[in-house]
């Protein structure tokens, strides 16, 4: 059986530090908006997205102590 502490430390994540550097640096592609595939991937990007926002909003809502259960 796992004690509170462990199983709550699987679900941590790393924070994510984004400088201005990393940005300039990092390759963006254009969407090609007449390719089906290019829309169809960037659909899915856009819906998760918006389930990680959703999510993120139902986590910060609850209690803290509702959410360490």
């Amino acid at each position: 059986m796992r004690r509170r502490n462990e199983s709550a430390s699987i679900y941590r994540m790393k924070k994510i530090i984004v400088t201005r550097a990393n940005c300039m640096q990092s390759e963006t592609r254009t969407i090609n908006f007449s390719d089906s595939a290019d829309i169809a991937c960037h659909d899915r990007m856009v819906a998760l997205v918006t389930q990680m926002r959703d999510l993120n909003k139902k986590t910060t809502a609850r209690p803290r102590a509702q959410r360490e259960d």
